[in-house]
């Protein structure tokens, strides 16, 4: 029931560094930085990263994976292997963590 980033459902699927600025304008963010202990993290919770240097967008986010608890993610790596579970990761890339859905 939520329209990330979208005024309708007739938009096009907005990118990563769009559902992070919803996130952030709707005060949904838990963190703008990695969260390194897991017990305050929930399954939805959104991880967005960011790899590429100046890109432009928000945050200069580039891709964002979806935390599905006990330490697992969910996201979309490339094309070629489509959407995968992985582990969560610590990682200086991550600029925000935000929780839309609590």
């Amino acid at each position: 029931g939520y329209l990330f980033g979208c005024e309708s459902e007739t938009e096009n699927a907005p990118v990563a560094a769009d559902l992070a600025k919803w996130c952030e304008e709707n005060q949904y963010v838990l963190a703008k930085e990695p969260v390194y202990d897991l017990d305050l993290l929930l399954p939805g919770d959104l991880i967005f990263y960011s790899y590429g240097g100046n890109n432009g967008r928000f945050m200069n986010i580039d891709h964002v994976a979806i935390y599905s608890g006990y330490g697992s993610i969910i996201h979309a790596s490339d094309e070629t292997t489509g959407v995968k579970k992985g582990n969560y990761w610590v990682d200086h890339y991550i600029v925000m963590v935000a929780r839309p859905a609590a």
